[in-house]
């Protein structure tokens, strides 16, 4: 080779070291999750849409939706207008369900949810009973709503046909209010999981918020032989509508006392007042344990079946130790 080449190559590379070194120095913007190389996007070579991609990338191009996309410079040109649109305000939410039938037989049924926790449920079958209440925690208000407004079930709700082929004698319908006005549409029958999970998220609420036995009332009741003078009985009842009422040992000219426990507390009493395994123990023919003949104290469960009644005088056990508890928590509470 000849002698001078080397020369001839130091100029033709002597201008693009400048480009080399540039390339060899500077790292690659890249996302923490490993995501692939991203740097900055002009408008016209940003390709792609938010559409379904809120929190990442366009599902085809090469623009990006996520909370980084500013940094790098690479966001989608309608992030904005996809991802950080306002939400419409939640109202409200009900499903409604019904069928053709004798008044007297109640064929009708619904769960309602209000911005501000209110549950209102309609159970079908109950005639006489009117509609229960209660108000749910902010998370489960929070979780429920996150999955009434989803925007798969909005575009159901807003269609102009109903969800799938109904039939004519029964029927079942969904209701959104938000700040845009009502979205209903009827999904008897209707099986797709946006649907679905409104379904659940509203039957959830029903079965941990209303009471669904059929209690009546718990009483404990505690005595010992005295003068009447001194007042040696008390006991604690609750029933089905919250009601509390405590007649305290030792107040002679006292009376009975009398609360309202809220329903989220009557839900948790009742769970353990009806719990089967003391109910069986309630229902044995003898005592669970042998008691004094001085003193005593009493159970008495009051449900569909009857009363449910037995003497548990320093008798322990889960299921007893519970419903005590239960019951003295109310009391401390509430009196």
């Amino acid at each position: 080779m000849p002698r001078h080449t080397p020369t001839i190559l130091r100029n033709l590379l002597s201008p693009l070291l400048p480009l080399l070194l540039v390339g060899a120095c500077s790292p690659a913007l890249s996302s923490e999750s490993g995501d692939p190389e991203r740097g900055p996007l002009g408008k016209a070579d940003a390709i792609g849409s938010c559409e379904g991609a809120c929190d990442g990338p366009a599902l085809v191009g090469n623009c990006w939706c996520d909370d980084e996309c500013d940094a790098y410079g690479d966001c989608c040109s309608d992030k904005v207008e996809i991802c950080e649109a306002s939400v419409p305000s939640f109202q409200s939410f009900e499903t409604f369900r019904g069928g053709f039938c004798p008044p007297q037989a109640d064929c009708s049924a619904s769960i309602k949810l209000l911005a501000d926790g209110s549950l209102f449920v309609d159970r079908m079958g109950e005639p006489d009973v009117g509609v229960h209440t209660a108000t749910v925690s902010e998370s489960d208000l929070s979780a429920a709503i996150e999955i009434l407004t989803a925007p798969a079930l909005m575009s159901i709700l807003d269609g102009s046909d109903p969800a799938c082929p109904a039939p004519t004698d029964v029927f079942e319908s969904m209701t959104l209010v938000d700040d845009n006005g009502e979205h209903r549409t009827s999904i008897t029958f209707c099986n797709q999981a946006p649907i679905n999970a409104a379904r659940a998220a509203l039957n959830d609420l029903a079965a941990k918020y209303i009471v669904t036995s059929d209690f009546t009332s718990f009483k404990l009741f505690r005595g010992g032989f005295c003068p009447p003078t001194i007042d040696c009985t008390s006991s604690i009842e609750l029933l089905a509508d919250g009601s509390l009422k405590v007649d305290r040992m030792g107040e002679i000219n006292g009376g009975v006392h009398q609360a309202q426990v809220t329903d989220v507390d009557l839900a948790d009493a009742i769970e353990v007042l009806t719990n089967p395994d003391l109910i069986t123990i309630l229902s044995a023919s003898a005592p669970p344990c042998d008691p004094p003949t001085d003193i005593f104290e009493s159970m008495s469960l009051v449900d569909s079946a009857g009363e449910h009644r037995v003497g548990v005088t320093f008798c322990s056990g889960p299921e007893l130790d519970a419903a005590r508890q239960s019951l003295n928590a109310l009391v401390e509470k509430y009196l």
